[in-house]
């Protein structure tokens, strides 16, 4: 199961959603995360202004599962 304390070690501590699909090979999309706002910061991953994922949702959790 993917967590998000694997995220942050992958991704660094402000990836995007881009960056967490590529990383783990999977297809979230934006209802299965959690996100700081609606304003566009710095990806610690890929190095571009992006929605900054801050969590999981219960929905990423169940369909990495096997991850």
């Amino acid at each position: 199961m993917l967590t998000w304390e694997r995220v942050i070690k992958r991704c660094g501590m402000n990836p995007c959603r881009g960056c967490i699909n590529r990383k783990f090979k999977i297809n979230l999309q934006p209802e299965d995360l959690r996100y700081e706002s609606d304003n566009l910061y710095l990806c610690s991953c890929c190095g571009q202004h992006r929605h900054i994922v801050t969590g999981l949702r219960k929905s990423a959790k169940l369909k990495t599962l096997l991850k």
